[in-house]
């Protein structure tokens, strides 16, 4: 969305709570107190970069040619899109800030056809697997397909335990439980009555 020169990031709720998981796994770096990983909205990245610079009036009509320092887009190939960033130690001669660390892309959240796609903290956590074990790709699909299995035996234990507390069957919970009903079961008729609840017939 475009109102005019500040572009709406969407998403932008999920990407906040992408940023604090990914600080929650991968932390700080301990010098500068910036998250090793964080997506950012490509549109709203700046950087001071060094070099020679043509200017124009109404983009056709040349004006000057300046040397120095300016700021600039940091993603002007990747548009109006989430990026998963590192933050790196790798001074660049045309960056002057970037002495002090800064921050690199990894990824782009951009499909083939150069349309944004929504933030998603597993891929972030793919990418960043695959860039610290670059020789080992099965390894990660083993470990993704074990944690998986290890949460949602997690998640069935806690809703059995939760519902044996409440005294109900956590047979309910069970995907293989089966459910019979009499064949000659009749559900009880239910009748309103002004200024009751609806209750079943029998129970008045």
């Amino acid at each position: 969305m475009d109102t005019g020169k500040v572009k709406i990031a969407p998403w932008q709720s999920e990407a906040n709570g992408i940023n604090f998981a990914l600080e929650m796994r991968y932390h700080k770096n301990v010098e500068r107190n910036k998250p090793n990983f964080r997506i950012s909205w490509s549109t709203n990245q700046t950087e001071r970069r060094f070099g020679t610079y043509h200017f124009y009036y109404m983009e056709h009509i040349f004006l000057r040619e300046e040397t120095g320092e300016l700021e600039v887009p940091k993603y002007p190939d990747f548009p109006d899109c989430w990026v998963l960033e590192q933050f790196v130690y790798a001074p660049i001669r045309e960056l002057p800030e970037s002495k002090n660390g800064h921050y690199e892309i990894v990824y782009p959240f951009m499909s083939s056809k150069q349309e944004p796609l929504e933030p998603l903290f597993r891929v972030c956590e793919i990418i960043i697997w695959c860039l610290r074990n670059p020789q080992n790709p099965q390894e990660l699909m083993n470990y993704l397909t074990d944690r998986d299995k290890k949460l949602f035996d997690q998640e069935i234990g806690y809703f059995k335990d939760l519902l044996d507390d409440e005294g109900r069957s956590w047979i309910f919970m069970d995907p293989k439980a089966v459910v019979t009903v009499p064949r000659n079961y009749e559900r009880p008729e239910r009748t309103i009555i002004p200024g009751t609840i609806g209750v079943t017939k029998g129970e008045l």
